[in-house]
């Protein structure tokens, strides 16, 4: 049975054929169905779901402007119909300087190189991994850059700020601040519990200042007699 209510179903009916259909990512089995029973071509950037969608996404990707509440097909064209939007000059200027900075990077990166680029074999997520880092395990500075950020709830309780919602969000998943994993007074989920190897590598990768001192600490309370056994293997 076809959701009439999704706007590739509601679009492909009024113009009379199949249209495609673009997600960022799906979140339910349900819009594959549809593009099946609609003979829709749906495609999707993540071939998989991520740990976080909706809000913080759809901000960052999307222009930001009123959504469509229906159709108005009394007249000779079908006309979408908005809904009253205003935003905040903060919230604004914010999501511009994100989105454009966004941009400018791709072109940088487009410019440096070039035709190049085609000969790189990556996987799309890789892709994203600082994005997903960001929404999913956000140091605290990172959390102040959508602070200033508010978003309507569906329940008509007033604006709530974005990084409250990411906050809720990460909650229910199970995800963590990376800042957290190396301050044990801070969560329990403390980095100190794992392995040497897993640990040396946290480290490596995410926090080199620590990285750097364990291994000063490690090498100067090295006995001697261990120092020059090594130096004699080498």
């Amino acid at each position: 049975m076809l959701t009439l209510r999704r706007p590739e179903i509601i679009i492909s009916k009024i113009v009379g054929h199949p249209i495609d259909a673009y997600f960022f990512n799906v979140n339910e089995q349900i819009a594959y169905e549809n593009a099946l029973n609609g003979n829709i071509k749906l495609k999707t950037f993540y071939d998989y779901k991520p740990v976080i969608t909706g809000s913080i996404r759809e901000m960052l990707i999307s222009k930001t402007g009123p959504s469509c509440v229906k159709y108005d097909c009394s007249g000779e064209k079908v006309m979408p119909v908005f809904e009253s939007y205003k935003l905040h000059i903060d919230e604004e200027n914010f999501i511009r300087i994100m989105q454009d900075s966004a941009l400018k990077f791709v072109s940088d990166m487009v410019e440096f190189f070039g035709n190049s680029l085609n000969d790189f074999e990556y996987y799309k997520s890789y892709t994203s991994f600082a994005l997903d880092t960001f929404i999913n395990s956000p140091t605290e500075i990172d959390k102040k850059v959508v602070e200033a950020i508010n978003f309507e709830d569906d329940v008509g309780l007033g604006k709530m700020k974005l990084s409250d919602i990411l906050e809720e969000e990460r909650k229910k998943t199970n995800q963590i601040e990376i800042d957290k994993l190396v301050n044990p007074e801070k969560d329990t989920f403390y980095i100190e519990k794992y392995s040497k190897w897993k640990r040396f590598l946290f480290y490596l990768l995410f926090d080199k200042k620590t990285f750097k001192r364990r291994m000063t600490e490690i090498k100067n309370n090295m006995p001697i007699h261990r120092i020059l056994y090594k130096l004699r293997k080498k």
